[in-house]
C-alpha cells in the first residue's frame, strides 16, 4: 500500500494523470506477477497487466472506488481479465487518451528479472500448472502474493470460509504434485 493512497485514488478519479502513474508505478509488477504465474505467457502477462491499468482508468473516472487502496479492484480485473483470456485465447485491447500515456512510464519491472533461479520459476510454472485453476489462484494470493483472508475474500468474492478450505485444499493438492514429481525425478 502506498502511503496516502486512498487520497490518491481520489486524485486518480479526478483525472489525475500523476495520481495514476503512482498507482502504476506501485503495482504493476504485481500485476505482471499474477497474470504470468496463472498464465506463463511474459507477453500475455504484460498485455494483461497493461490492460488492467487501463481498464482500473477508465474504472475509476466512472464509478467511487471504494476503499483505502487500489489492489482489491487491480486484482479483480486482472483476475477478470484472464478469465476473458481463457475462455477467448485473445485479449481485445481497450485504448486510452494519449496525454494519459505519456504520463505512465514505459517501466517494465520484470519479476523474471528480479528472480535469483530461473530454474525455479520454471519449475513453478510446471507445478502450479498440474492444479485445479482455482488452487492455483488461491496459491498465487495467499502464499505468492502473502494476502490475507480478508483480501483473497475481496478479490475473488468468495466467503472467507471458502477461502480458508480452498487455502487448505490448495495446499494438500500441491504438495500431492510435488510429491508425485519427485517420485518420477528420483
Amino acid at each position: 500500500m502506498i502511503s496516502g493512497e486512498k487520497t490518491i485514488l481520489e486524485r486518480v478519479q479526478r483525472g489525475d494523470a500523476e495520481a495514476f502513474e503512482q498507482i502504476y508505478n506501485s503495482y504493476v509488477s504485481k500485476m505482471f506477477r499474477f497474470a504470468f504465474l496463472k498464465i506463463g505467457d511474459k507477453e500475455t502477462a504484460e498485455d494483461i497487466a497493461s490492460e488492467t491499468f487501463m481498464k482500473f482508468w477508465f474504472y475509476a473516472q466512472k464509478n467511487k472506488i471504494n476503499g483505502e487502496t487500489a489492489e482489491p479492484m487491480l486484482y479483480k480485473i486482472a483476475r477478470n481479465l484472464i478469465i476473458d483470456f481463457y475462455r477467448k485465447k485473445e485479449l481485445v485491447t481497450t485504448y486510452i487518451d494519449e496525454d494519459i500515456m505519456d504520463t505512465v512510464p514505459d517501466v517494465k519491472s520484470d519479476f523474471l528479472s528480479r528472480m535469483i533461479n530461473q530454474e525455479e520459476v520454471e519449475e513453478m510454472m510446471l507445478v502450479l500448472k498440474e492444479l485445479k485453476d482455482e488452487y492455483q489462484e488461491i496459491i498465487i494470493l495467499r502464499f505468492v502474493e502473502e494476502m490475507s483472508i480478508e483480501e483473497v475474500v475481496e478479490i475473488t468474492g468468495k466467503s472467507s470460509g471458502s477461502v480458508r478450505v480452498l487455502s487448505h485444499r490448495a495446499l494438500k493438492s500441491l504438495e500431492r504434485v510435488m510429491r508425485l514429481r519427485e517420485n518420477k525425478i528420483v
